[in-house]
Order: structure tokens, then sequence, then C-alpha cells
């Protein structure tokens, strides 16, 4: 009776069926039956037909199959035999033969092979979560904008609404896109609390819950943004200048004498952290490493010119001429008749230069530069200069920005100071900054008196 596989795909062959298949498969070869490496399909019509005559029915998809594997087969054995020492063959039980030596190195090696793969799997297919908390950076953040208003200055140093508008801003003007599991919120303020609070990748990734990766690559994009921001908030809010700024207008020690200044220019510095082989050209006259940046800022303390990133050591007078004769740095030079205070002008206007102080004190990561690139560092400085622009003109309430604008010669301490931060010292440095602001103020008085009596 003739033994019939039906079906098109891959059978079960016994060991006498596939005898005897290996035998008609040597006995076509010799024939000329076969058509390259494979039979074609009058070859396989053939072999079916051979089959048949001993009562095994396959169809020729079945045969193909069976052909293929065996294939596969010699080559693994050609291989084996060609490139494996140590090996023999039983002839009796027709098979191959090795000692035990050889199957322990095997098996060791597939040993080695099958942890490596394990050890992939689990890292990068199957990977156990780290950041697991329920109280996500998007929970925390929902809590932020429900809670306290004070919450979100000393975190991120503006209030709810400017945060929303900034979002809304990088969103719809500078290409800061969503993800799948971040929205503009989260991404913004994950960048913010690392600039105001100086945190590090793994501070942000504990808080809120993405992974070192997530967080590095996040940073970088809503930088990105900002620098496009940057153009737009670092620069003069009257580009010619025409007319006389209030603060000088209104106030009768300044009018009618500096009714032609248009603002002030100042160097800093800001903690650096650079390679070893660079630390002398950053030391400058504070011992520690530093970037030199110079800045021009308006009477309504802002910042309408910024170029940052240059060494420690760098003069400032160097700084200076750069800025002014480098064509694209588009700095906003005095028409005819205006003019900065720079130098010996800032003694008399010092109360303008407030900007510099609420700035650092504002951006707690410029007093601690992380270790990234510097050009990233230089990046982070004039992001961090056009957020202290954007607060200024888009808060309609800001701690330091409401003291500064009573009290114009007022010398802030760290307003935005962290909780963890707060020593008993404090209210004696603050006292002490009134004092001395009180005894100038006596003396620019006295003098007066006495211009007065001549």
């Amino acid at each position: 009776m003739a033994t019939k596989n039906k079906g098109a795909g891959r059978v079960a062959w016994s060991s006498e069926q596939f005898n005897l298949f290996v035998k008609i498969c040597v006995r076509g070869t010799n024939l000329g039956k076969r058509n390259g490496g494979g039979w074609g399909d009058k070859g396989y019509t053939w072999l079916q037909n051979e089959l048949r005559q001993v009562g095994v029915e396959y169809t020729k998809e079945q045969l193909r199959h069976k052909w293929d594997w065996m294939k596969d087969q010699w080559k693994m054995w050609k291989a084996l035999k060609g490139n494996e020492t140590g090996l023999g063959w039983d002839p009796i039980k027709g098979t191959v033969v090795a000692p035990d030596e050889w199957w322990n190195e095997k098996i060791k090696t597939t040993t080695y092979a099958v942890d490596i793969i394990c050890s992939y799997y689990l890292s990068y297919i199957h990977k156990e979560p780290c950041m697991d908390s329920f109280h996500t950076g998007l929970v925390w953040l929902q809590e932020i904008m429900r809670g306290n208003e004070r919450r979100c200055v000393n975190l991120f140093r503006m209030d709810k609404d400017t945060l929303i508008k900034l979002c809304l801003d990088l969103e719809c003007h500078y290409k800061l896109k969503c993800s799948k599991k971040m929205t503009i919120l989260e991404k913004v303020g994950m960048f913010l609390y690392v600039l105001a609070l100086g945190a590090s990748n793994r501070q942000v990734q504990e808080r809120f819950q993405h992974s070192g990766e997530t967080v590095s690559r996040n940073f970088h994009e809503v930088l990105k943004a900002m620098l496009c921001l940057s153009i737009d908030m670092i620069k003069p809010t009257d580009p010619t200048f025409s007319n006389i700024p209030p603060e000088i207008l209104n106030d009768d020690r300044y009018m009618p004498h500096f009714k032609d200044c248009i603002g002030a220019i100042d160097g800093t510095h800001v903690s650096a952290c650079v390679q070893e082989e660079n630390l002398i050209r950053f030391i400058g006259r504070k011992g520690v490493p530093t970037q030199n940046i110079m800045a021009a800022c308006s009477f309504d303390m802002q910042f309408t010119f910024v170029m940052a990133g240059w060494e420690g050591t760098a003069h400032d007078g160097r700084l200076f001429q750069y800025a002014i004769n480098k064509q694209n740095l588009n700095f906003p030079k005095p028409p005819p008749g205006k003019y900065y205070v720079v130098d010996a002008g800032y003694q008399q206007m010092e109360g303008y230069l407030a900007p510099y102080k609420v700035w650092k004190a504002r951006w707690k990561i410029l007093r601690t530069m992380p270790p990234y690139s510097f050009y990233v560092q230089r990046d982070i400085v004039v992001v961090s200069m056009a957020l202290h622009n954007y607060i200024r003109r888009k808060a309609l309430a800001d701690p330091a920005f409401e003291r500064l604008d009573k009290s114009p010669n007022f010398i802030p301490p760290d307003i935005f100071r962290d909780v963890d931060d707060i020593q008993a010292e404090e209210s004696s440095q603050e006292s002490g900054a009134l004092q001395m602001n009180a005894l100038r103020d006596q003396i620019a008085c006295s003098l007066m008196l006495a211009n007065n009596d001549y």
C-alpha cells in the first residue's frame, strides 16, 4: 500500500523513506537527471515517479524542501570535517566520533555564546526598567502647576503663566516638538530644572523618571530651540535708540545728564569646566577656570548683546574690540550722539548693572558648570541671558525684578536660594549690603551739598 503525504509544506520522513530517497537521488545524479545544484521541474517529476513506484507519495514541493535540507546538512558536515581537528569516523555506527576534550571545549564555547546572547537580550531587548516610580516627571509637573506659585518660581525661576508661554513659544515659533513619551512642558521643565538648580544628569533621571540617554538628548534638543529664541530675545527693544529710556527720563539724578546714554557694557566671568591641558588659559584673576563674557544691558535690566565663550585670561579690552569690529556679531552700535557707559561710568550708574547679579543668582548652573563640551557651556550662558530677558518681558510678577524696580540701587542677595542652601548669615549679608548702600547715598548727598555751598 502506497504511503501518501498530502499537503504543500514540510512533512515527517521515516528513516526508511529517507534512506530510499537518498539512494534514488544518487541514482538520478549518476543518470544526469539533476539540473546544476538542484533538480528542476523535470528532475523532481522523475524523483516523484521513482518514489511512487516503491509506494511513497510526496509532492514536488515536499521533495524540494527535503533536498534543500540535505544540502544544508552537507555544507555543515563539509565545514566541520574540513576545519575541525580531533574528529574521526565510526564506520560501525556511521557517525562522527571525537574525544571528550573536544566536546567539553564545544560545550564551553556554546555556553559562553548563550551567556552573551542572554546578556544582550536583557540589556537591549527586554530591559528591566530602572525608573519605575508612579510619580513620574509629568505627574510631578502637573502637581507643581496646580500648586502654590512660589514652588514654580523656586524650581524653574519663573511663574506658571510665564512657563506656559515659554512652552508655547518654543513649540510654535522655534520648532521644539513633543515626543511619544514626553510633552513640551516636561521637556522644558527638565531643561529649566538643570539650569535653575544645577542638577546633574542622575538627579534629573530620578526626578523625572527618564533614562540618562533621554535626559541628555532632551537637554540638547531644548538648548537648540532656546538658542533660536535667544536671537530674538537678546537685542535692543528700540533698535534705533531714538527714545530716551524711561529709567533715565523719570529719574532726576540722571536726567538730563545721561539722556543720550543707551546702556552699559560690562564684562563678567562664569565658571568653566575645561580639560586639564586648557586650565592655564582659563584661570583668570579669580583663581578658578572661568569663561569671560562681554555683555551690554539696557536700563530696564535686559541684556541687549552678549559674547560668551572666551577664556578667563582674555582681557576685557580684547573682547570689546573684537565685538565692535566683527560684523557678524551684530553689536548694537550707538548712533551719533549716543553712547554706552563703560569702566569709569559704572561707578556713576551702578544700580543699572543689577541684571548681572540677578542673572547669576537666578541660574545656579552658572556657579558650577557641569562637564559639558565647552561649546555647550558657552551656549548655556547665552540661553540663560535670553531666559532672563524673556522673564523680564513676559512675567507679570517676578520677585527679583519687582525688588529692583522699587529700589534700583539695591544690591540683590541670592533671591532664588534653595531651601538646602539657606544659611544663618543671609540676614546679616543683606543687612550689610543695605548699610553700604545707605553709606554710599549719604556720601553722595554730602558731596552734592558741598558743591552747592560753593
